[in-house]
């Protein structure tokens, strides 16, 4: 299935259904990524989703650009914003390879629960590198499911490939270190914020060339 089909089908019941389970590791990724915004900082937010994290984080920001592929999840971030009161965010359903998205433009990108769905992993990251300024920070949050074999991480390779759901990257944590680490960025932090799989929040700072 297509990545977009699949996000705008599930939108209506993403938020009832994440929260349900990872509710402390949303709550947890929100508090550590607080240190790293500052009053001036501009933000992108890779694969927003329905702005669980956004709508919480932006008042620590100066302005968020919040992308998502998912039309139906940009709708619904934009209605929590609104209730919200939070007027500092610009939504746009589009991807992170988006011309408007000027190279060096941003002080932080988040890409939280998203790098172990792409397609594409290493073209993201090197985008998010190019779209970060000198000394800017990546935060990411991904479920490493590679870390063990368990009922879960087989069923969604089988529904995976069966096409019901799309791709999964059944990450170990190393490798996702590596991949970051290679594309220019130091990591600064890491925490495992659910048991299984493991759900690691990563902080980098871009200090490649």
């Amino acid at each position: 299935m297509q990545a977009k089909q699949f996000w705008d089908k599930m939108a209506g019941k993403y938020d009832k259904k994440s929260l349900r389970k990872y509710q402390k590791a949303y709550e947890d990724t929100i508090e550590i990524s607080r240190k790293y915004l500052r009053s001036h900082d501009r933000m992108l937010d890779f694969a927003c989703g329905t702005g669980i994290t956004t709508i919480a984080l932006a008042p620590s920001v100066q302005h968020v650009t919040a992308i998502d592929i998912s039309g139906e999840m940009i709708r619904l971030a934009k209605d929590k914003a609104t209730v919200n009161g939070i007027d500092n965010i610009t939504f746009k359903a589009t991807t992170i390879r988006d011309k408007d998205l000027e190279n060096g433009s941003f002080d932080v990108i988040t890409a939280f629960n998203v790098l172990h769905g792409l397609e594409d992993v290493n073209g993201s990251l090197n985008r998010i590198w190019e779209l970060l300024r000198a000394g800017g920070i990546f935060l990411s949050v991904t479920d490493c499911l590679g870390e063990k074999r368990t009922m879960q991480s087989i069923l969604y390779a089988v529904l995976s490939r069966m096409g019901v759901i799309p791709k999964i990257n059944p990450f170990k944590r190393i490798d996702l270190v590596n991949m970051i680490t290679s594309r220019g960025f130091t990591v600064i932090e890491e925490e495992n914020l659910y048991a299984s799989p493991p759900n690691c929040y990563l902080a980098a700072r871009k200090t490649g060339s």
